[in-house]
């Protein structure tokens, strides 16, 4: 038998029922055991059940509490439709106690920066090469690599020399060619012609562009 000394009974403040706990946890909130309620546990009765302090008001009005305390929650139960409800009575936390501390919730982190794509490199200041193809000559049988080189920059550039590399149909380097023009104003083009001398090649592609110092 519990310690009288260590072990307190007290009445449920909603349906009066005994309940017995440890000489620890008096002043502490918890669900009763029988209605299921809230009630404050207090020294108000010894382990042996004797009254050794204050009780209930109206000792005859437990039973009118507990009826009413069983009513109202079928009257949930029917009205919320029953499951939902009953797991919500019969699952939801304790109270925390008083000495619990509220742990407030993380702040939202901003959205990253959206990632701004970089320009798209510019190796020859200005001189822009479009596609190459290979031509051949009218007569003679000649074959040349014709592109057009343009000068998108803001002055005249001189000296201009164009370097192909040309390749077979298996993509491999096979061969080169080049061209040069005197000079190119802002905002003209100019038509290269490099002569061809290899004959396996299948295609060419500009590999640089230089300008005379």
């Amino acid at each position: 038998m519990p310690d009288p000394k260590t072990h307190f009974k007290c009445a449920c403040q909603n349906c009066g029922g005994h309940i017995e706990f440890p000489a620890s946890g008096v002043g502490q909130t918890i669900l009763c055991p029988h209605c299921g309620w809230q009630t404050a546990l207090q020294a108000t009765l010894g382990a042996s059940g004797d009254d050794t302090g204050a009780s209930p008001s109206n000792p005859q009005s437990r039973p009118r509490r507990k009826f009413f305390a069983v009513g109202l929650a079928v009257a949930v139960l029917a009205a919320a439709g029953g499951t939902g409800t009953w797991y919500f009575l019969t699952h939801r936390p304790a109270p925390p106690l008083s000495s619990e501390k509220t742990i407030p919730a993380q702040a939202a982190r901003p959205a990253p920066a959206a990632v701004v794509p970089a320009p798209p490199p510019d190796p020859w200041h200005g001189l822009k090469a479009g596609p190459v193809s290979l031509e051949k000559a009218e007569s003679g049988g000649l074959v040349y690599a014709v592109g057009v080189l343009r000068n998108e920059s803001d002055r005249q550039r001189f000296g201009i020399k164009v370097e192909l590399n040309l390749l077979n149909a298996q993509g491999e380097k096979v061969g080169s060619a080049s061209d040069q023009a005197g000079s190119i104003l802002p905002g003209k083009e100019w038509k290269f012609k490099a002569l061809v001398m290899e004959r396996k090649s299948a295609r060419a592609e500009v590999a640089n562009v230089t300008e005379q110092e």
